[in-house]
Parts: structure tokens; C-alpha cells; sequence
């Protein structure tokens, strides 16, 4: 059985423009962002697969 993606936020970190936004990181929760485009270089997190731990976290 083929693994589900899982919806994902919009969010800046996987969007493709975020290397050149000029509203990086500034919108406020709950906004979306309509220049909002998913990164498809980024493998998608697939159902079933934890979500990966901050980088700043302890182990």
C-alpha cells in the first residue's frame, strides 16, 4: 500500500521562494500567504512519519 502525504502548513520554510521573499517570516499566525508555493525539491513527510525534531533540541 502506497504511503499518504500528509497536508503540510503553508509555511515559509518549504516555500519555494523563500531564498528571495520580501515577506519572509513577517506574516502573522494564521495568515496565508498568497504568493505561497511548495518547494518540490523537499521530499514531502508522508503519513505515519514523525515529525523531525527542531535542530536546537536536545537529545
Amino acid at each position: 500500500m502506497p504511503a499518504t502525504p500528509v497536508e503540510e502548513k503553508n509555511i515559509c520554510v518549504i516555500c519555494a521562494w523563500r531564498k528571495d521573499c520580501q515577506k519572509k517570516y513577517s506574516l502573522a499566525h494564521g495568515q496565508k500567504c498568497l504568493e505561497f508555493t511548495r518547494d518540490l525539491t523537499l521530499k514531502p513527510r508522508e503519513e505515519g512519519e514523525p515529525e523531525p525534531p527542531p535542530k536546537n533540541a536536545a537529545p
